[in-house]
């Protein structure tokens, strides 16, 4: 497992090639600063075991793209772009998924944990496979 910490979106690669994002932790991640879209599709082949931790993914280009057993934990993925994807396995835990596009998205045994969840555009998704979960504490 490789684990990139405190990243800022300038040192990522500015390619259209599949980059390999399995098996990864990225920590602190800020792209709020970015004017330009970043995108983490992964259209050519599934990214598996990825995990965002602390992150700020406002806006963040997912779409058309194949995530399994990944996890978003405490990220701000208001805005991001899910749609036309195939996500299995996801984890969302304390992650605001304000606006996010999960439009035509294939989901399939995802958990949203103690998420923020506001969102217009999940047309044509099914969440029959989904937990959503909010913790109350005692």
């Amino acid at each position: 497992m490789i684990i990139l910490r405190d990243l800022t979106t300038n040192i990522l690669p500015n390619i259209n090639e599949h980059i390999e994002l399995s098996n990864i932790i990225i920590f602190n991640l800020n792209v709020n600063f970015v004017k330009d879209k970043i995108s983490f599709q992964s259209t050519i082949r599934p990214t598996y075991n990825l995990v965002f931790l602390n992150c700020n993914l406002k806006g963040v280009d997912f779409s058309n793209s194949k995530f399994y057993d990944c996890k978003f934990i405490n990220c701000d993925l208001d805005n991001a772009n899910f749609s036309e994807s195939s996500l299995m396995g996801i984890k969302y835990f304390y992650s605001d998924l304000s606006g996010a596009n999960f439009k035509d998205t294939t989901l399939n045994n995802i958990e949203f944990i103690n998420c923020h969840f506001k969102n217009k555009n999940i047309i044509n998704t099914d969440f029959r496979q989904s937990l959503l979960k909010k913790e109350i504490k005692i």
